[in-house]
């Protein structure tokens, strides 16, 4: 994966879209985190969009959380199942100059400083 600054949402999306997370993204402009969803995307150059936000500029975005636990939907009557993917998704981030907080479930990205 390029690791191109410019290009940080690109990056963590893609991230999320290899790993199957859920994940949301904090608009600047936005009081209240939004809701988890099941993919992020970035469409088009300089934006980023999910299920209940977008497109959301590169450069309105304060923060991108990714859950360590990917969900794996088994069925009806199946519980779903957790599948930690904590170490290869921090690895992921590894070589970055993204600002990363872990916490016991859940990484925050922020974006590089510039």
């Amino acid at each position: 994966m390029v690791r191109d600054e410019k290009n940080w949402c690109q990056a963590i999306a893609a991230i999320i879209a290899q790993f199957k997370v859920s994940a949301r993204a904090k608009w600047a402009l936005e009081e209240e985190p939004p809701p988890w969803g099941e993919w992020l995307i970035a469409p088009v150059a300089g934006c980023l969009e999910s299920g209940s936000q977008g497109p959301i500029p590169f450069s309105e975005i304060e923060w991108i959380e990714m859950n360590m636990t990917r969900t794996v939907h088994r069925g009806l009557r199946v519980s779903d199942e957790k599948i930690d993917v904590s170490a290869e998704l921090i690895k992921a981030l590894d070589g970055f100059r993204f600002s990363v907080e872990i916490g016991a479930n859940v990484v925050r990205v922020y974006p590089p400083a510039d």
